[in-house]
């Protein structure tokens, strides 16, 4: 497991109602890209809550393709890129909307192209607002909730990755009722299943370190409404968890080579040195 600092000066969009789901911050993403990416890959942003994935792969000079499915998150993401990126920035920039329940299928023509996709795999809550308008029975190869709900398509989202691309899931520990969950397990399980190799976890910390200590907002943790979330800790509130997957070079290919993030000398949780 590694720390990685990505805290950012604002959050740009709402949290779920549980408090436990955030964008990729600005500094995440310069890590994922360095980490992930080679000058001139794709990296596709799924669902994209805010333009940060997108601006910084345009910024390191990769291309950028993103599925949107808020109406007025799209407008906000072009609003944004339009102010920091030139007009031929722009021009790369492949930003699609669709519904939440085709997340995928507007982007069939991306399979096998991307060197790194990114998702956030969202608490139930959130899960529950998107199914109020999408009829999203699981299928095989997605991860739902305990009820069914907005499935995570693992399988459809790994279909888009070239061989040696990186499949970024960016969660928390999820509230189901009055209970928390970690969804770790179950979504590692799933991915190695379709096909993917685990690499890492990635605890990416959303405050600021000031010598040796943590000081997170005080306005963090708390809706909206201005109570605090009950039953989630600080923990959860303070950073996210990061699952960094790959996509095997070859059917025989070995887990250890020269990997962007890894190293050469490196090996993967869970095999013996």
């Amino acid at each position: 497991m590694s720390v990685w600092p990505a805290a950012a000066d604002t959050e740009t969009v709402l949290t779920c109602r549980s408090g436990c789901c955030v964008p990729v911050s600005g500094p995440l993403a310069r890590h994922l890209i360095t980490a992930c990416t080679r000058l001139g890959d794709l990296v596709i942003d799924l669902d994209a809550a805010d333009h940060h994935v997108i601006s910084t792969a345009l910024t390191m000079g990769c291309q950028a393709a993103a599925t949107i499915t808020d109406p007025v998150r799209a407008r906000a993401i072009g609003r944004a890129l339009a102010i920091s990126h030139p007009e031929h920035d722009l021009e790369v920039a492949d930003l699609r909307f669709t519904r939440p329940d085709t997340l995928l299928t507007g982007i069939r023509d991306l399979t096998g192209a991307a060197a790194l996709v990114v998702l956030t795999y969202a608490c139930p809550s959130r899960r529950n607002e998107l199914a109020e308008t999408a009829d999203t029975a699981a299928q095989p190869a997605q991860l739902a909730d305990t009820r069914g709900h907005a499935p995570l398509d693992l399988a459809g989202s790994a279909a888009l990755l070239k061989p040696g691309g990186h499949l970024v899931v960016v969660t928390g520990l999820h509230r189901s009722e009055q209970n928390l969950t970690d969804p770790g397990p179950a979504l590692i399980a799933e991915t190695q299943r379709v096909g993917l190799l685990y690499l890492q976890h990635i605890v990416a910390l959303r405050t600021p370190i000031n010598g040796q200590q943590m000081e997170p907002p005080l306005t963090w943790g708390v809706s909206r409404a201005g109570a605090p979330i009950p039953g989630v800790p600080a923990s959860a509130r303070v950073h996210s968890d990061v699952f960094i997957f790959t996509k095997p070079r070859t059917e025989d290919a070995g887990v250890r080579g020269d990997h962007p993030m890894l190293g050469d000398q490196a090996w993967l949780e869970g095999e013996q040195a």
